[in-house]
């Protein structure tokens, strides 16, 4: 169990990026003649057994720091000193823009796959979308929700490059493009600009490995996010063809509602929380139990992909009422989701932390706001 009251899922088999499966890892675990497998993105165990291939670890840190720490190269430094106090081995730099090299990507070619300390996926190729946030820091922990980050990333090339003068300054007059560690898609890289008197953490990345990523293949009932524009009006049945036709349309067997709370029922009380945990359509858990689906502050995945599998380039304002524990009142929820006119509660769906997942975002006129919906296999 992580620092946010969250547990990782637990697969007992895994697929590669190319679709191949093979048992569950036993890394870290102790074997039958005392030798100890190594964890991710370390050498081989002196047993002599075949082990899987080392994977490189990526982690926010632990420490945060205001945007003159020295350029790129001390901030190299600052992540391979991190990685050093927690016994991480390797070469690792910061996912860091410059005015000459703004595209902070680049800096990882020429190595694939990364896990977090924890062992679950964040990236395969330095071109892929994220898969499980980076949100773990080198020692481990769970760092939480609204975690801001220096990337100094430039998404479009006429955007103004924000680097903190190349990250030598801590002038309240110059900026920095920061991201958000719990979140994937463009947030967790590009999500703004903070003064460059602030201080925000890093992300690092080894550098080291060339290994393709496993993916955790978690049985369960299926949970994606409706490319849709619904303005809120028709009721709750409405939005739950919605999410059933789009289910129907990429292939997901079962019956699938819209996670909604309205003026008489909350969201949770829609489903059956006794059943298998919820996943995306990569199998990827977004909670170790229904229930936990509900309870955790923090999932362990944003719910940020389509029913065919796609990935939203940035997160998406969502429909969802208020607090999915209980109900809300007619101007949380577009008047129980019957009324064009008035006020509706909606989430952005790039975030893992459900504080900005659910709820976040106040649309003052329902019937001009079309938003996405989160939808659940019941």
């Amino acid at each position: 169990m992580d620092s946010t009251g969250t547990t990782p899922p637990n697969p007992t088999t895994s697929t590669t990026t190319n679709g191949s499966t093979d048992a569950g890892s036993t890394q870290g675990v102790d074997t039958t003649d005392g030798s100890t497998t190594e964890g991710p993105g370390e050498a081989s165990s002196s047993s002599g057994e075949p082990q899987p291939p080392p994977m490189n670890i990526a982690f926010v840190t632990s420490t945060s720091h205001d945007g003159s720490f020295g350029g790129i190269a001390a901030a190299d430094t600052i992540c391979s000193d991190a990685a050093t106090a927690a016994g991480l081995e390797g070469e690792f730099v910061a996912f860091l823009g410059i005015s000459s090299a703004e595209n902070a990507r680049l800096r990882l070619d020429g190595a694939r796959g990364w896990v977090r300390p924890d062992g679950l996926p964040v990236l395969d190729l330095p071109t892929d979308d994220l898969l499980y946030p980076l949100r773990i820091n080198e020692l481990g922990e769970d760092v939480g929700g609204d975690v801001e980050v220096w990337t100094g990333y430039r998404r479009v090339a006429v955007t103004p490059l924000a680097t903190c003068e190349d990250w030598t300054s801590s002038s309240a007059g110059a900026e920095g493009t920061i991201g958000y560690a719990d979140a994937v898609a463009t947030t967790f890289r590009d999500s703004g600009r903070d003064p460059c008197s602030f201080a925000r953490r890093l992300y690092c990345f080894q550098i080291d490995h060339d290994t393709p990523v496993e993916l955790p293949e978690v049985m369960g009932r299926t949970a994606f996010l409706a490319d849709t524009s619904w303005d809120g009006f028709g009721g709750i049945g409405f939005a739950d063809n919605i999410c059933q036709t789009q289910a129907d349309m990429a292939g997901l067997s079962g019956l699938y509602l819209a996670a909604l709370s309205g003026t008489t029922a909350s969201a949770r009380s829609r489903f059956d929380l006794t059943g298998d945990p919820w996943v995306r359509p990569d199998r990827l858990a977004l909670a170790p139990t229904a229930a936990a689906f509900f309870d955790q502050a923090l999932w362990d995945i944003p719910l940020h992909m389509e029913a065919d599998g796609t990935v939203p380039s940035t997160a998406q304002t969502t429909w969802t009422g208020p607090d999915w524990n209980s109900t809300g009142s007619s101007s949380q929820t577009c008047a129980n989701w019957e009324g064009s006119l008035g006020n509706g509660l909606a989430g952005r769906s790039a975030y893992s932390d459900k504080n900005v997942a659910i709820g976040s975002v106040d649309i003052d006129d329902c019937d001009d706001s079309g938003a996405n919906l989160y939808c659940l296999q019941q």
